[in-house]
């Protein structure tokens, strides 16, 4: 009848541009895919429950993952245990607000190796079944980090430098004074620890102090006592430069110290001026600083200063 076939044009004119619309989304969706999958930025989509559903060779790439490894696992696995914790929080803030922006992890490449990135996501839905997805991309900013970390740890030793020379000036009790010289370099970590040993014009110890070292510290100095030989006080007697010890537990096997300190690295230098031996200055760091050229230049200048003892 008529009114069938004006029902049918109806349901025709509905179908086709749904039909049509629905070709364009898969369409879009197909050719979005494959600008990611080529993308060299980093990609990664999430299902709602945070699980890698799909990767691109870039995200690989930088993570030295196999593919099949990774997918269907869930994100915060890949991540250091202080960063999964904030993943967790902020994925259920994502959710809600359907965006983040700029958020640092701490990922774990395939090796065992620690990258940060900075991570940016959208949520999306599937043109198929509406179910949720999270699109991220993502970026390796673990120089920048490196960057800015090494930075700010010199200027916290150039201003524990400017510290000491105002206490060189204002002390006149050297016992107060070393000890004041420990305990500014160790004050906002610029070390993690210190020790200062002087001598007397016989060579023996007369004055000796400490910040961060405790136990053992007494039991070194009693060796020092006896002329035992410390091989990093040996070292730093014999010659004119900064003796680092990067792995005191291999070469620092008799000091009382290295328990303590086996997992720092150890710099050493004699308190001189004018070809004279005014006693030793050693503090331990991270054996990480190690790759800052600057540190032992400037560990260097704290040692140059506090001889003026």
């Amino acid at each position: 009848t008529a009114a069938d076939d004006k029902e049918l044009v109806e349901v025709i004119d509905i179908t086709i541009p749904s039909v049509r619309s629905r070709r364009i989304v898969l369409e879009n969706e197909a050719r979005l895919r494959m600008f990611y999958e080529e993308s060299p930025i980093p990609y990664q989509a999430l299902d709602e429950k945070g699980n890698i559903v799909e990767v691109n060779g870039a995200w690989l790439e930088v993570l030295g993952y196999m593919r099949d490894d990774i997918i269907g696992r869930y994100f915060g696995d890949f991540l250091t245990s202080e960063s999964r914790e904030k993943f967790t929080v902020y994925y259920k803030k994502f959710r809600a607000a359907g965006r983040v922006d700029n958020i640092h992890f701490d990922i774990l490449r395939a090796d065992g190796s620690i990258r940060t990135i900075l991570f940016t996501g959208r949520i999306g839905h599937s043109a198929e079944d509406g179910s949720i997805f999270i699109y991220c991309v993502f970026s390796d900013i673990t120089e920048q980090k490196l960057g800015f970390k090494k930075i700010k740890r010199l200027n916290t030793i150039l201003k524990a430098i400017s510290v000491i020379n105002r206490y060189l000036i204002r002390e006149k009790d050297e016992q107060k004074l070393i000890k004041a010289i420990c305990s500014r370099l160790t004050a906002a970590r610029s070390y993690d620890s210190a020790w200062i040993v002087l001598f007397d014009k016989s060579g023996k110890v007369r004055l000796s102090a400490e910040s961060r070292i405790g136990e053992g510290f007494s039991e070194l100095i009693g060796k020092i006592k006896s002329e035992t030989q410390v091989p990093c006080i040996k070292n730093a007697l014999r010659d004119n430069s900064v003796v680092v010890i990067a792995e005191p537990e291999k070469t620092c096997s008799i000091c009382p110290l290295v328990h303590k300190h086996q997992k720092n690295a150890g710099l050493t230098a004699k308190l001189a001026m004018r070809g004279k031996t005014y006693g030793i200055l050693t503090v331990y760091i991270p054996p990480e600083y190690l790759n800052y050229e600057e540190e032992i230049h400037l560990f260097e200048g704290v040692a140059n200063d506090t001889a003026f003892i």
